[in-house]
C-alpha cells in the first residue's frame, strides 16, 4: 500500500494517516491484553509461594478449576465473558502444560 504513495506522490496522505491510525490502534489493543494477560498470570502464580508437591500446587489446582469450567483466582470472570473452559490459561489437559523455550 504504501509503495502506492511512492509511486504516486502527488496523492493526498489522508490513507497513509489512516492506516498508520489503524496500527496504532491494533498495538493498543494487544498493549491492554498483555496487560491483563501479565495480571492474571501474576494472580496465578501468587497462588503457589511454597515449594509444595504438584497435586498440592495452588497454579494447577487453578488450572484445573478453570479446565473444568469453574471459576479460579486468576480469572475469576469465567463464567461471565465465555463458556466453561474459555479460559486464557487453560490446556486442553494438564499433560499439554509445556515448559517454555523448549
Amino acid at each position: 500500500m504504501l509503495r502506492n504513495f511512492q509511486a504516486n506522490p502527488a496523492l493526498a496522505c489522508d490513507e497513509i494517516n489512516e492506516l498508520i491510525d489503524r496500527q496504532i490502534e491494533r498495538i493498543h489493543q494487544q498493549v491492554v491484553s498483555l496487560r491483563s494477560l501479565e495480571q492474571q498470570l501474576h494472580t496465578l502464580r501468587d497462588t503457589c509461594q511454597a515449594n509444595h508437591q504438584t497435586e498440592q500446587c495452588g497454579i494447577m489446582r487453578n488450572l484445573t478449576k478453570a479446565a473444568e469450567g469453574d471459576e479460579c483466582s486468576c480469572h475469576p470472570a469465567v463464567g461471565a465473558s465465555g463458556p466453561p473452559g474459555a479460559h486464557p490459561f487453560t490446556p486442553a489437559t494438564t499433560a499439554d502444560i509445556q515448559p517454555p523455550f523448549r
